[in-house]
């Protein structure tokens, strides 16, 4: 199962509130050959859906979360930037985006 921290869940949350993004529309986790990326996308119904407080913030789907298994997702801080992360055992996968600001 795929779990995120409460600090990266907030930054996906004040990027859509920010962005006044498209009510319905939140991040989506997907995976493009061996990286990882967020999106903007609406939830099917199969979807799991992350919340932080009453908002929906990230969709990950079902497929993808069997085949990333455990992992958290998190912030890491950087001395000139901050990225959104995966961590998977003792792996950290940076998760890029071209919408989301950190």
């Amino acid at each position: 199962m795929i779990s995120i921290s409460k600090f990266a869940a907030s930054v996906l949350l004040r990027n859509c509130k920010d962005r006044k993004i498209h009510a319905g529309k939140i991040f989506r986790l997907n995976k493009r050959g061996h990286r990882y990326t967020v999106q903007l996308d609406k939830p099917k119904k199969t979807d799991h859906i992350m919340r932080y407080g009453d908002s929906a913030v990230l969709i990950v789907d079902n497929d993808i979360e069997k085949e990333i298994g455990n992992a958290y997702i998190n912030v890491k801080e950087g001395r000139t930037s901050h990225n959104l992360v995966m961590q998977k055992n003792t792996i950290t996968y940076k998760i890029t985006s071209p919408v989301l600001l950190l």
